[in-house]
């Protein structure tokens, strides 16, 4: 029975400080409104109410704000998805979870939906999307915020840069902004180097292999020796670098 009634007293805890959060929204979702879908900042939502008032239930509010989004989602009511986004962040901005999903819906849902409704000429389908991949790049950049050295932040941006925005030059600048970062996976710099080939810099594609394989430790260059050697190869011919100039690796590392 305590455990009842202590259940039931967390329970209508969390409705209210809900319907709290709903009312401290509202200029929030109208300031959204007034120029662009996302004009998010953390400060939007007083601290003292988010995290103070909320103490331990925080989390369970922010999930609460995060799963009614997905009945906006699955209504495809672009404003209250992204009004609930940036409620459950600003409750709880430390899950990357709610950042990066976020972006995804932004950047990949909410053009399809704009457009199924509409027979948009070519112009226009491309305005679209390229709204919708600046707004969850400008979502990205609070999360950058919140995660100043986690590298999922520049690889979301630069996967929406390349496959949504089509611009492999900006992307390839968030990929090396990636690899600069922690734990960054070996892709992310094999990425990099791909789109500037692909952009017409072969020598900085080339110069960036030859650089990276050196500095690698040994059992990622172990990994990394089959797949980079034949590019390097490749971009020598292209670059027609002489027989003596050509890379190689220390004796017994190839």
């Amino acid at each position: 029975m305590r455990l009842l009634r202590s259940t039931a007293g967390r329970a209508v805890a969390c409705v209210l400080v809900c319907l709290i959060l709903g009312w401290a929204s509202r200029p929030l979702v109208s300031k959204s409104s007034e120029s662009s879908r996302v004009s998010f900042e953390l400060a939007d939502l007083n601290p003292s109410l988010s995290f103070a008032v909320l103490g331990a239930l925080r989390q369970a509010v922010a999930n609460y704000l995060w799963l009614s989004a997905y009945g906006s989602w699955e209504a495809r009511d672009i404003e209250a998805v992204q009004a609930k986004f940036q409620l459950a962040v600003s409750v709880d901005p430390n899950k990357w979870f709610f950042w990066s999903n976020g972006a995804r819906m932004m950047a990949y849902d909410f053009p399809r939906w704009e457009l199924a409704s509409t027979a948009a000429s070519d112009v226009e389908e491309a305005r679209v999307r390229a709204f919708d991949a600046n707004e969850a790049i400008h979502w990205l950049s609070a999360a950058a915020e919140q995660f100043p050295d986690d590298y999922r932040v520049q690889l979301e941006e630069g996967m929406i840069r390349l496959h949504v925005l089509h611009d492999p030059r900006s992307a390839a600048a968030a990929f090396r902004a990636a690899w600069d970062r922690p734990g960054a996976p070996l892709f992310t710099a094999r990425i990099y180097a791909e789109l500037m080939r692909k952009v017409g810099e072969p020598e900085v594609a080339y110069a960036w292999y030859c650089e990276w394989l050196m500095d690698l430790p040994p059992e990622a260059k172990a990994t990394q020796v089959g797949i980079i050697l034949p590019r390097i190869r490749a971009l020598e011919e292209v670059l027609a670098v002489a027989p003596e100039r050509q890379f190689h690796l220390p004796q017994g590392e190839s």
